[in-house]
């Protein structure tokens, strides 16, 4: 395969579920209850179970998500590193001029002369902003489950 169809290739996303054969998880995210985190501290011991199970929940799907946005961005970086770095040689390679340009200057021309590049270039871009976006949401629902975690055991010692 050359490097030009390996870049206009979609990346391949295998589910886990598929490689390994795991039942997939059902998220049914339309069905959630109305559970405002600041409202957690007075909720009954039974309130806050279900708080701790939604945010637990919630926790292990945007775990599950950002494992499949983190694999395709790895993805399209190796083919976007791979597809660049085959194109600039062959950039400089035919242009005496190339020669005295540094790297970012090189780049860029192959970048302005390569749509698909620019686009793989784009695509990237969103993934690694996508993974980001994940990331932080991730980190606010294991917080809240954390802190629900917390008031649960600090109510259970009283």
């Amino acid at each position: 395969m050359t490097q030009q169809s390996w870049l206009d290739e979609e990346p391949k996303n295998p589910k886990i579920e598929r490689k390994m054969n795991v039942p997939s998880l059902k998220w049914d995210l339309e069905e959630k209850p109305h559970l405002e985190f600041a409202e957690a501290w007075r909720q009954t011991n039974e309130g806050l179970q279900e708080y701790l199970t939604m945010y637990g929940n919630y926790k292990s799907y945007l775990e599950y998500a950002l494992s499949d946005v983190q694999a395709q961005a790895k993805l399209l970086s190796d083919q976007f590193d791979e597809a660049m770095s085959v194109t600039m040689y062959k950039f400089v390679k035919q242009n005496t001029d190339a020669k005295r340009m540094v790297k970012e200057q090189v780049k860029g021309a192959v970048l302005s002369a390569n749509p698909n590049l620019k686009d793989h270039a784009h695509q990237l871009r969103e993934a690694q902003a996508e993974v980001l976006r994940l990331e932080g949401l991730l980190a606010s629902y294991t917080t809240a489950f954390n802190t629900i975690s917390r008031i649960i055991s600090l109510r259970i010692t009283k």
